[in-house]
């Protein structure tokens, strides 16, 4: 990755940078994330049976289903051996539809390009909401191991109307303030010398992008970078603020702007399996107070899976229902 990191870096610390190297440096970036991805997924996903392995597997299970299907019309055999047959006929069956359906993803794998379209910057501008935001992160040292140029760490500001840049902090300064801003809110530690990190991440990460966004803009789409993946930016706020950025924004976590844009494109499928969901039911006494939003949270998880899914709220959510 430092390759990646250094490319963007040169681009975006030019001293006459201009909105050409802003949006080389972005798709550097994006390619970075999809190498980084890439090469996850190969260490831990297991190789995929090739077409003639799968088309022999599947002539070897035609010929088992052939034989089986002899064996359950076989007057001879004992009713129990002819119930084993249609035992095996359906465990054969199953197994032959999975096979298929390898084959039909081995063709279409076969006819997509693996690599897929990065996102431009231009695209992720007209795929963005009027009230949206898109934050990308890159975060590499200043000065790599032999001392020289390592990229920087930086922050790119997309909206529909602008794009900006910031200079971060280099990559260690970064990784020891999310370690401590970490460990605070997984302690729930309210010393204030603990404040004090959380604020100067705050200060340095978002400070400056989030003063200079306009008026309109209430949802964030984050891209992370390195060890800033650990960071739940919701939970983040200055030091004169009680209020985490999570009341301020809604706030989408994406790994990339590519994946962010593909699903914002693409309506996923209704689920095969639909599901119930409950909520805000009666209350039954003053113990719990009622969940904001919980009917808006329904509906959107409704919509999204689609289907024959069902919302059921107030009297209708009821335990009695459900059982």
């Amino acid at each position: 990755s430092d390759d990646y990191y250094w490319f963007s870096g040169k681009l975006l610390n030019r001293p006459d940078r201009g909105a050409d190297d802003v949006s080389q440096a972005f798709a550097v970036t994006e390619r970075l994330r999809g190498r980084t991805v890439l090469e996850k997924l190969a260490g831990v996903r297991p190789e995929r049976p090739s077409r003639e392995m799968l088309t022999k597997r599947l002539q070897g299970m035609n010929e088992a289903i052939k034989n089986v299907e002899r064996r359950i019309g076989d007057a001879r055999l004992p009713p129990g051996e002819r119930e084993n047959a249609r035992q095996d006929l359906a465990a054969l069956a199953a197994r032959k539809r999975e096979a298929e359906q390898q084959l039909q993803g081995v063709g279409a794998a076969e006819s997509s390009d693996p690599s897929g379209p990065f996102a431009t910057l231009q695209e992720v501008r007209e795929a963005l909401a009027r009230d949206e935001a898109l934050l990308s992160f890159q975060v590499a040292p200043w000065k790599d191991w032999t001392g020289a140029f390592g990229g920087g760490s930086w922050l790119t500001v997309v909206t529909r109307g602008t794009t900006r840049v910031y200079p971060l902090p280099g990559r260690e300064e970064l990784r020891h303030l999310v370690d401590h801003v970490t460990r605070l809110l997984e302690t729930y530690d309210t010393d204030p010398e603990e404040i004090r990190h959380l604020d100067a991440l705050y200060q340095k990460l978002l400070a400056r992008a989030l003063a200079d966004l306009p008026p309109k803009i209430h949802r964030l789409v984050i891209v992370p970078d390195d060890d800033l993946h650990k960071l739940p930016f919701a939970a983040l706020h200055p030091a004169d603020q009680t209020s985490p950025l999570a009341v301020r924004y809604q706030i989408t976590v994406a790994p990339s702007a590519t994946l962010w844009r593909h699903w914002r494109r693409e309506r996923p499928r209704p689920a095969a399996v639909p599901a119930l969901v409950l909520a805000a039911p009666v209350r039954l006494g003053d113990d719990l107070p009622p969940l904001p939003l919980a009917a808006e949270e329904g509906e959107g998880i409704v919509d999204i899976l689609d289907g024959r899914s069902r919302l059921l709220t107030g009297e209708k959510a009821s335990e009695a229902f459900l059982k």
